[in-house]
């Protein structure tokens, strides 16, 4: 592996740390392979879902990550088919 194997992916920090984040987006990266996405492409997209969900859980006052928003149903449900 040499330095142009190497990607950054910065993200906006959310102002919330919540229990099962890590496996949530563990979960999601290895999803993403699985899938078939590149990592790179499957870290991007871990990283939105995750957002996405820690958000959505802020949104409800709940102590833990909450995946039963649509949006991100949906996007779990046609990960790597886009």
């Amino acid at each position: 592996m040499g330095p142009e194997d190497l990607s950054r992916h910065p993200t906006k920090r959310l102002p919330i740390a919540l229990p099962g984040t890590g496996d949530l987006f563990a979960g999601l990266v290895v999803a993403g392979i699985g899938r078939g996405l590149a990592l790179p492409r499957a870290i991007e997209t871990a990283q939105t879902l995750t957002a996405r969900a820690l958000s959505h859980a802020e949104a409800l006052g709940a102590g833990e990550v909450v995946l039963s928003e649509p949006e991100f149903r949906r996007a779990l449900l046609s990960l790597g088919s886009g």
